[in-house]
């Protein structure tokens, strides 16, 4: 009688390290974990400015000072919550999915929510609650597009039966 062959996939997840990230036994996927986190401080310190600069964007419509303005749009949430989304999914992606992605989760919420604060103090800014919301809201949904792609690339077995 002839043996069950089992095929084992594990393209970047063995249980111990990241997927997405690198597989110990055969270094596949470390570029991609490098490159992220390549990309996390020049996006957060762009990021950072974005949200706190009076006039961040003054390179754009000349050098003129805008009029002071709090008129809330969606496009200002929909900015806000991709912003942060590309944030969660960047800092996600270094971290294992062990207790400490819940303290990363607690530190990037409270940089959202004190970026907006300081914003009270800031020419030409506002602070609003509901960006707050989309910030943190972005977070989570970059963490879980993040959850999403580790598991769709996490382990597989496949059994072929022989008779």
């Amino acid at each position: 009688m002839a043996k069950s062959p089992q095929i084992t996939d594990s393209h970047f997840y063995d249980g111990e390290s990241l997927p997405l990230t690198s597989n110990k036994r055969t270094g596949d996927g470390d570029w991609l974990r490098k490159s992220f986190s390549r990309l996390i401080l020049p996006y957060w310190t762009l990021l950072t400015y974005l949200l706190l600069a009076p006039h961040p964007l003054w390179f754009l419509t000349g050098l003129s000072q805008p009029d002071e303005f709090s008129i809330f749009t969606m496009s200002d949430l929909i900015q806000h919550l991709s912003a942060f989304a590309v944030l969660g999914f960047l800092l996600s992606t270094q971290f294992s999915p062990s207790g400490r992605t819940s303290k990363l989760l607690y530190a990037s919420g409270f940089y959202a929510v004190i970026t907006e604060l300081l914003q009270w103090f800031i020419p030409n800014r506002h602070a609003a609650i509901s960006d707050m919301l989309a910030n943190a809201s972005g977070l989570i949904i970059g963490w879980s597009c993040y959850l999403l792609l580790r598991s769709l690339f996490s382990t597989r077995t496949i059994s072929f039966q022989t008779r």
